[in-house]
C-alpha cells in the first residue's frame, strides 16, 4: 500500500472509530475490520458480512479488498490494514450490528444481517427532522424499506431488503424503475394539483445560485440560455437524491432509500435527477441510456403529461433548458460543483452530436 493510502486509511478510521465506539452497544462483540473504499465500514468478518460486502462491490464499484498483491506484499498489506482494527465488547441485546456504515454527514448505519435490519443514528437534529418530515409527505407514493422513528435517539429502522444489484440490471429493467418513477412523480403531482403549491420565477433562481460560489461561473454562462424560460415554476418536497444507487429493485418491486437531501426542489428535479446521475453512477461506468432517450424526445409524452398536472407547459425545444435547470439545483448543493457542471453538459452537448439530434432553436 502506497504512504497517502495509509495516511487516508488512519484520517478516515480514526474519526469512524469514534463514531463506532458511540454505539457500540448496538454490535455484536468481536474484532471489526475497516475498510474505506468509497463507503467508511467497519465490518465483523463472517459469512454474512462477506456476502453482503460482495454485494457492495457489485452495486457501487465498492472494492473490499485491493487486487494484483501477493506474497510479501500481501502480507505487509495485512498487517497494514489490521491496524485500523478495533474490539468491541461493551455489547448487549438491543440490536445484533455485524456491520456499520459511515455517512458523509458521520452519521451511522448499523447493519443486523441476520434479522434483516438496518439501525441509523442521525448526527444531528435538523437532519433527522429532514429525514422524518420527507417520510411522512412521501411514504404513501415511494415505496420505502422505514419501519419507525425514535425522536428521543434521533434514530429510526428499516428493513434491509434483499435487491439485484444495478450493474446487472437489462434494459427491460432500466426502463421499468425509470417508468416506476415517473408514475411515482404522478401520482404525487395528481395529489398536489388539487392543493396549493408554492412557486419561484427562474430570474430569482438565477440570482440565489449567482450568490454560490460553488456555481457562480456556470449559472453566468447559462443565463441567457435560461432567461428563455423565464416563469414561475412550481416547488414541491421531492426525494432529492434520485439516483441508481437509491432504488433497490427486489423481485419486480422497487424500493427508494437514502432520503436525507429531501427537501423543496423545482418540480421536475427528481426526474430529471435520475437521467443525469445514471453516467456517473457507480455501478453503469458512463452508461447514458436515460439521457439519449431524454435529448432523443423518447420521454417528451410522460413529461408533458407531468408538467401539465401542475399546469406547466412542456416545451420539448427547451428540454435542454430543463435539464440545465435541474442539474443547477443538485450543483447547488455540492463541493466542486462546477466540475460536475462541465462534465454533464458536456455529455448533453456529445449527445446531441454523436446521436444526430438536431440542436434546438433554443440552445
Amino acid at each position: 500500500m502506497k504512504l497517502n493510502t495509509i495516511k487516508e486509511y488512519f484520517i478516515k478510521s480514526k474519526k469512524s472509530k469514534k463514531i463506532l465506539k458511540k454505539k457500540e452497544l448496538y454490535f455484536m462483540p468481536g474484532r471489526y475490520s475497516f475498510s474505506a473504499r468509497n463507503k467508511k465500514i467497519y465490518y465483523l468478518k463472517n459469512y454474512d458480512t462477506e456476502a453482503f460486502l460482495n454485494n457492495l462491490e457489485k452495486n457501487f464499484k465498492f472494492n473490499k479488498k485491493e487486487k494484483g498483491f501477493s506474497g510479501l506484499k500481501t502480507t505487509i498489506r495485512a498487517m497494514v490494514l489490521g491496524l485500523f482494527d478495533v474490539e468491541l465488547t461493551h455489547t448487549s441485546n438491543k440490536f445484533n450490528g455485524q456491520l456499520g456504515m459511515i455517512t458523509r454527514s458521520d452519521s451511522i448505519k448499523i447493519f443486523d444481517l441476520e434479522e434483516k435490519k438496518v439501525l441509523t443514528f442521525i448526527e444531528n437534529k435538523h437532519e433527522y427532522q429532514i429525514i422524518k418530515t420527507a417520510y411522512s409527505k412521501l411514504n404513501k407514493y415511494y415505496n420505502t424499506t422505514f419501519l419507525e422513528f425514535d425522536d428521543e435517539k434521533l434514530c429510526y429502522s428499516e428493513y434491509l431488503i434483499d435487491f439485484k444489484p444495478s450493474n446487472i440490471w437489462n434494459k427491460k429493467e432500466k426502463e421499468l424503475v425509470f417508468d416506476h418513477t415517473y408514475n411515482v412523480n404522478k401520482m404525487y403531482f395528481n395529489e398536489y394539483s388539487e392543493l396549493h403549491y408554492k412557486k419561484i420565477s427562474v430570474s430569482k433562481k438565477i440570482k440565489e445560485w449567482q450568490m454560490q460560489e460553488n456555481i457562480k461561473k456556470t449559472v453566468e454562462n447559462c443565463k441567457l440560455l435560461l432567461q428563455k424560460v423565464d416563469v414561475e415554476i412550481p416547488i414541491l418536497t421531492l426525494h432529492g437524491d434520485i439516483n441508481l444507487n437509491n432504488i433497490l429493485l427486489s423481485e419486480n418491486k422497487i424500493y427508494f432509500i437514502d432520503f436525507e437531501m429531501s427537501e423543496e426542489y423545482l418540480f421536475f428535479y427528481d426526474i430529471l435527477s435520475l437521467i443525469y446521475h445514471e453516467p456517473f453512477s457507480n455501478s453503469w461506468n458512463g452508461e447514458k441510456s436515460y439521457l439519449i432517450n431524454y435529448v432523443q424526445g423518447k420521454y417528451d409524452l410522460k413529461l408533458q403529461e407531468l408538467f401539465g398536472i401542475l399546469n406547466f407547459n412542456y416545451i420539448p425545444e427547451l428540454k435542454k433548458e430543463y435539464f440545465i435547470l435541474g442539474v443547477l439545483e443538485r450543483a447547488a448543493k455540492m463541493n466542486h460543483a462546477e466540475e460536475l457542471l462541465i462534465r454533464i453538459l458536456n455529455f448533453y452537448d456529445e449527445i446531441e452530436t454523436n446521436y444526430k439530434i438536431p440542436i434546438s432553436k433554443s440552445s
